[in-house]
């Protein structure tokens, strides 16, 4: 019995030594705090998760970005990871750190969170079995674009844009995805259905024939936090006009600061020059609120991409005042555009958010028409022609005048001289198309 005694007290006083080594190095903690900040706003960044690699310990950044945590003494390593955002890892030295980390956007990445989908609920881009884009602010101006449509076009395979002439398609222009023409697409602002336009595609070849669609320059590039786009039908959530995909184009929210950009340019044969100005500001309402305001501006020139016509170059050398070329073929001029948008949201109730959206502005364009000749035996028929002679109408049949024929009236081969001294002579009397579109 003495001996078992004796060895149960040796086993207890081993124990309490190895505890009384051991609590000082479990206590042995330094204190790490900093901020982070979100790198594509360069605003305070929370809910971002910090913790310590290979252990239980963490924490959250708060509303002001700020956070505090303290870390075993030692070789210890900070994580720092937010959705759709590349992860950081720091060092923390023995005696402690400040850590401010800038988190930077990866919203390509398969982590990248996305709110339209072909499901209810919002779902991550690994785990979707359907393609979604996701472009952030960088992706949209990074491609020197000046409005939403070319931004997108140069990043979106199925996306496919044209520069028209002929109608108003030259304006709004009808778009495809996935080969299907622009009115299949659905297009949402902050996941709510956005209007299409007045514009009815005419001339827009024969897959957009009739179309109409959203005008998506109406809503400025900068005012845009993300666009996300589902290349794939989605007929069942979002009804039947979605059954080439869906746009949601995502607000910005900030509350605070102020973003500016300006660019310029042209081509080196010295067309196409443009200007785009643009401005975003916000700021924090009452009831946990933000207003987040945007204004763009645009100015740009026409690009011509055609050659003088030969039945043109023939009405110049007879003193027709034909435009050279007479036909364009390129962008269309857009003229001192003026575009604002305005993105808001309170607290109503506790349970209950509000939200206030939209914007206006106003944009000149001018664009390139078929060219009609005013003369030659390539004359426009029933325009500058009827038949072999030239159109003409007879305003005072009671006149005298020979409206309709016969020696008076100037054959379709005549000089340009020989048209404009017939309207003058005959003013009031007789009229053809050529007062009005001397060049055609």
């Amino acid at each position: 019995m003495l001996i078992a005694f004796k060895s149960y007290r040796c086993l207890i006083s081993l124990a309490l030594l190895l505890l009384v080594i051991l609590v000082p190095v479990a206590n042995a903690q330094i204190a790490v705090r900093g901020t982070v900040i979100d790198g594509e706003t360069d605003q305070p960044f929370p809910g971002v998760t910090v913790s310590v690699r290979g252990t239980t310990l963490g924490t959250t950044t708060a509303s002001d970005g700020t956070y505090s945590l303290q870390v075993p003494d030692g070789d210890v390593t900070l994580v720092f990871s937010f959705v759709g955002y590349r992860t950081q890892e720091f060092n923390v030295s023995a005696s402690g750190d400040v850590i401010d980390v800038v988190l930077q956007s990866n919203v390509l990445g398969l982590d990248e969170f996305v709110v339209v989908g072909s499901r209810r609920q919002p779902r991550l881009l690994k785990d979707s079995a359907v393609p979604v884009d996701v472009l952030g602010p960088s992706d949209l101006h990074s491609m020197g674009s000046t409005d939403v449509d070319d931004a997108v076009r140069t990043q979106i395979p199925s996306y496919n844009l044209q520069a028209l002439n002929g109608d108003e398609a030259a304006i709004v222009r009808p778009a495809t995805l996935r080969g299907l023409p622009t009115d299949n697409v659905i297009v949402l602002v902050n996941g709510k259905r956005r209007h299409r336009s007045g514009s009815i595609a005419l001339s827009a070849g024969s897959l957009n024939e009739g179309a109409q669609g959203p005008d998506l320059n109406m809503i400025p590039t900068i005012a845009l936090r993300q666009i996300e786009i589902l290349r794939d039908g989605a007929t069942a959530q979002y009804g039947a006009d979605a059954i080439a995909g869906v746009f949601n184009l995502q607000l910005r929210e900030d509350a605070q600061g102020i973003r500016a950009r300006l660019r310029t340019g042209q081509y080196l044969k010295g067309d196409g020059r443009y200007v785009h100005a643009a401005v975003n500001t916000g700021f924090s309402l009452p009831r946990n609120g933000f207003a987040n305001l945007s204004l763009e501006y645009r100015d740009v020139e026409p690009t011509v991409r055609g050659a003088q016509r030969d039945d043109a170059l023939t009405l110049a050398s007879r003193g027709y005042p034909v435009a050279d070329p007479a036909q364009t073929w390129g962008n269309a001029e857009v003229s001192h555009s003026v575009v604002g948008f305005l993105n808001s949201g309170f607290d109503v109730t506790p349970g209950i958010r509000g939200y206030v959206f939209g914007g206006g502005g106003r944009r000149t364009q001018e664009y390139g028409f078929y060219f009609r000749a005013p003369g030659t035996e390539t004359a426009r028929s029933s325009v500058f022609r009827f038949g072999g002679e030239r159109a003409v109408v007879d305003l005072k049949p009671d006149s005298g005048a020979d409206c309709s024929g016969g020696k008076i009236l100037p054959d379709l081969d005549a000089r340009n001289a020989d048209i404009q001294a017939f309207i003058d002579e005959y003013k009031g009397e007789c009229f053809m198309l050529n007062e009005i579109f001397p060049g055609g």
